[in-house]
Parts: C-alpha cells; structure tokens; sequence
C-alpha cells in the first residue's frame, strides 16, 4: 500500500534526523540559563535519550536492509519485526517533545487548542490500536468462521480492512 509505504518512510526519516537535530539542540541548565556548548550537549543527549533512539533507528533501518537481501536475510528479517514493539518507545519520547512545544506556547487561544488536540490524539490512538486488536482476532487461523471470513474482509485491500474494524 503506498500511503503506508509512504508513513513508514517518513517516520523512519523524522527519527534519524531527530538523532541529529537532538545534537545540537540547546540544553536547559540546573539555573535556568540554557546552554550551547556541543559538549554539554552531546553529554546530556547520550545520558538521557540516545541509547532509545538508537535502538529504535537501528530497529527501522535493520529491516530495510534485511528485507531487500536472500532468503537467509529475509527469515532475519522476520525476526526482526519482532522489534518493532520497541517503536512504542517513540510515544514516550513524543511525551518530551509535546512537553516542549506546549511550555513554548504563549496564547490563551493555542493553549486549549492543543490540549483539545492531545486529547483528540489520544482518542484516535486508542481507537486505531483497538480496531487493529479487533481485525487481529477475526483474521487469525482457525476452524471456526471469523467475521473477516464471513463477510470477506480476507481478500480486501488494507484500506477497506481497516475501516471495517
């Protein structure tokens, strides 16, 4: 499907780009005063969020490469996917960064707006990994007739499966 190709790809980019944009971020000091020194930086980067970031880069970039190899990389491949659940790390590290940009906010009017959005958010992730679960348990493998089968989800592109669920 091309629009998941498509977020795949983008998500992939933004956070190998974070890694290099978080380097040379300004850093908040214990007296407020915020500090540009790329030693400084890069001290503070690698104790707190580089060690995540690069297990979840790695994870996205692993499974490029070892899915565009033989047979042999494309069963590592498969294993590989298996790391994907450490993409769910991202969200903590979005936590940080929805946390900076809503300290920047200065308007009594974007202030609510984004609240209103983070609970809009909130709600459209819930629902999306509650129709995955769903959709996850009628397609999987057994005798009885699920209701993918019946009403003939199985065969349909990724965009009706979804929405079905």
């Amino acid at each position: 499907n091309l629009f998941l190709d498509f977020m795949e790809w983008t998500t992939r980019l933004f956070w190998t780009f974070d890694i290099f944009f978080s380097c040379m971020t300004g850093v908040v000091t214990a007296d407020g005063s915020v500090e540009y020194d790329i030693k400084i930086i890069l001290k503070r980067y690698a104790k707190t969020w580089l060690g995540m970031d690069l297990v979840i880069v790695l994870s996205d970039w692993s499974e490029v490469i070892f899915s565009s190899g033989g047979v042999a990389m494309l069963s590592f491949a498969r294993t590989t996917r298996i790391i994907r659940i450490v993409r769910l790390l991202r969200l903590v590290r979005m936590q940080e960064i929805m946390a900076n940009v809503t300290e920047r906010i200065q308007s009594e009017t974007l202030g609510p707006l984004l609240q209103v959005s983070k609970v809009l958010i909130v709600l459209l992730a819930v629902s999306h990994f509650t129709g995955c679960l769903w959709f996850a348990i009628g397609a999987r493998e057994t005798t009885d007739s699920t209701w993918v089968q019946v009403l003939g989800y199985n065969t349909q592109g990724v965009d009706a499966q979804y929405l079905a669920s």
